[in-house]
């Protein structure tokens, strides 16, 4: 996992736990993992060009270095413009991969209509970062898998557009669509809620038309990609289409959707943010849920522990911390 620095100078050697929903917030949480795991930091020369990461296939931990960088090793090397990396194998950590471009998160204002209007409790495509809910599927877990969703779950997804072995693309939006629908929802129970841009696509025609409810999100929604901008070249996607909200359940479909708006109210600061707990037992460093309030008693800072954690996946001081393996 290769980590850019600089951090921002006003952060110091202390680690931050309130942090922007973008990478500086990122590498700081890979910077206290850094500190609690400091056997398992490497240097790395120079930061890669974007032509580099397009053709790298593999996860960027394959640019370790064979040098040992003794400044890097210390926190004080960590600070300012030196470039490092944590080995996942050597600090025992749960590699989660990344796709970099795959990155682009579901808007907070959607985020919270979602869950306030239709409590889904498991996330078909997310990383710990991007989870709308307390269970989710990674790339590890492979959503394509027949039994990769809970039987009877209330899912949401913001499909990837690419398919998993693609760089880009929107094929994917169908192939998840086709797993998710005719799968989980026609056999398994599950009810499926998904983000889709509402365009005319083949997609369209096969699934919007045959939905239970189709919601139109009124004005544009930007979607950010905390992964890739670090530079603020590109602070977040803006779709020039509109975006619907389509909701499939395991009864037969009517002849026509019912048709709704939906208007999103200002989301919660907390919701674009990211926030950083350690735990008091065991220490690990752990990323609340996006949705979490980190103000509830259990999750305010010094009390937070591994079993209060709304990430049922982190949820155990058993449960090692999570590093991200960027894919391009």
């Amino acid at each position: 996992m290769a980590c850019w620095i600089p951090r921002p100078a006003a952060f110091g050697a202390a680690v931050q736990l309130d942090l922007p929903r973008s990478a500086v917030g990122v590498n700081e949480y890979i910077y206290a993992l850094s500190l609690r795991h400091p056997e398992a930091v490497r240097c790395a020369a120079g930061p890669p060009s974007p032509t580099h990461l397009r053709r790298q296939r593999r996860p960027c931990c394959t640019l370790l270095t064979a040098r040992a960088c003794a400044r890097v090793g210390r926190a004080g090397g960590r600070l300012g413009d030196s470039r490092w990396e944590l080995s996942p194998g050597a600090a025992g950590l749960r590699g989660v991969t990344v796709k970099l471009h795959q990155q682009y998160e579901t808007p907070a204002a959607v985020v919270e209509l979602v869950r306030r209007q239709w409590q889904p409790n498991f996330d078909a495509m997310a990383t710990p970062f991007s989870a709308v809910c307390a269970a989710y599927a990674t790339l590890e877990d492979d959503v394509l898998r027949a039994d990769a969703v809970p039987r009877d779950s209330v899912v949401y997804v913001n499909p990837a557009y690419a398919p998993t072995d693609a760089l880009n693309g929107a094929a994917g939006i169908e192939l998840f669509l086709a797993k998710l629908i005719e799968t989980d929802v026609q056999t398994r129970g599950c009810t499926l809620i998904a983000l889709l841009p509402n365009l005319h696509a083949p997609w369209h025609e096969r699934f919007v038309g045959r939905s239970h409810e189709v919601h139109h999100v009124v004005g544009q929604l930007v979607f950010e990609n905390p992964m890739r901008n670090l530079r603020a070249e590109k602070p977040g996607y803006l779709w020039q289409r509109s975006y619907i909200l389509c909701v499939w359940r395991p009864e037969a479909p009517p002849s026509q959707p019912a048709w709704h708006y939906a208007h999103l109210e200002p989301p919660s600061p907390a919701c674009q943010r990211i926030q950083l707990r350690l735990c008091r037992k065991c220490a690990r460093v752990r990323v609340l849920p996006r949705w979490a309030d980190p103000t509830a008693g259990p999750l305010r800072e010094g009390a937070f522990e591994c079993s209060a954690n709304p990430d049922s996946a982190y949820a155990s001081c058993e449960v090692p911390e999570f590093l991200p393996v960027y894919m391009p």
